[in-house]
């Protein structure tokens, strides 16, 4: 597949957004420079919407990174490809005389892999911080869907990310992440020593998901007891039209009876995501995604950033599962 994938740089952080519409393979078109796509640049990063439809199928990205908030959500409906990704990229340097210890505390959001439909479909969603780029803490998560509606999970972790989403952690057709704080701890950094961070979130989402009927009811009324009334054509909040056959409209309640049913045709969806600022439900006990680092005066010892590395005693663990 070619890609034409052109990141974005803000400050310490850089977006990326890539998306097929109408297959789940082929020519992935970029997503930061498509013209309908809504790029806010704000302190030291920027916040990137994304919407795009042809038909049935379609894409949605909403990804971020700036002081407080850090998150990427891929998502689509029908046929599609989908992947975004965050970056936080900071070289950090022990300017003392002597060791310190270095801490990166940060809040993650609540996280999602979902699909829903029938078809084949994959969602992935991948938390990793690496040190001069050398994975430190990751979390890994796949949720896969064949033709036949049969699933599978896997889990590829490491360190203190591993217990941000599990396979067992079903919830209907998706897969839930607590939204939580988490506290890195590198030890002792040498007086002068210098190392990158990268904190990356990528989501990525794609499938060929067919229609299913939905019937749903909806508080428009057809009917009502007196007086004024709002009547049909409001649609059902998806772009779909309402009937618009009206009764006599008078004020007061809705007459018993005089809800509409609507049955509508829907493709199937799927997303992956880390964190919503839309939604403050989806925050962590922080309320915000913050990068903050605390260096704290040790012992003439001083401990070279390689040891300090590999005294954290991070080793990779491998889940697999099944969802409920």
């Amino acid at each position: 597949m070619i890609a034409n994938a052109a990141p974005l740089t803000f400050g310490n952080f850089t977006l990326d957004a890539e998306y097929i519409i109408g297959a789940s393979s082929g020519t992935k078109q970029d997503g930061m420079s498509d013209p309908a796509a809504w790029v806010y640049p704000v302190s030291n990063g920027a916040d990137l919407y994304l919407s795009k439809n042809s038909s049935s199928d379609g894409v949605f990205f909403h990804t971020y990174g700036y002081d407080s908030s850090f998150g990427a959500r891929a998502s689509g409906d029908g046929s599609f490809y989908a992947s975004t990704s965050v970056n936080y990229n900071a070289i950090y340097t022990n300017t003392s005389s002597v060791a310190q210890n270095f801490t990166f505390t940060f809040g993650v959001q609540e996280g999602e892999l979902g699909i829903n439909g029938l078809g084949a479909a994959y969602v992935e969603l991948l938390l990793r911080i690496r040190i001069n780029g050398a994975d430190v803490a990751r979390d890994h998560t796949t949720l896969t869907q064949d033709e036949n509606g049969t699933r599978s999970c896997t889990s590829n972790d490491l360190g203190i990310l591993a217990n941000y989403m599990d396979c067992s952690s079903a919830y209907g057709n998706s897969l839930i992440a607590v939204g939580r704080d988490y506290t890195l701890d590198l030890g002792l950094i040498g007086a002068g020593q210098s190392f990158t961070l990268d904190y990356d979130i990528i989501s990525t989402a794609y499938g060929d998901l067919s229609e299913g009927e939905t019937t749903q009811s909806y508080f428009v009324c057809d009917e009502w007891e007196d007086g004024y009334g709002y009547g049909d054509g409001y649609g059902d909040g998806y772009g779909n039209p309402m009937p618009t056959a009206m009764a006599t409209e008078t004020s007061g309640g809705c007459l018993a009876g005089h809800y509409e049913t609507y049955t509508y045709t829907a493709p199937g969806n799927a997303i992956a995501r880390s964190g919503d600022p839309l939604n403050y439900y989806w925050q962590p006990a922080s309320l915000d995604a913050a990068f903050t680092s605390t260096s704290i005066p040790e012992p003439s010892s001083i401990a070279l950033l390689g040891l300090a590395l590999a005294g954290l005693g991070m080793t990779g663990r491998r889940k697999l599962g099944r969802p409920a």
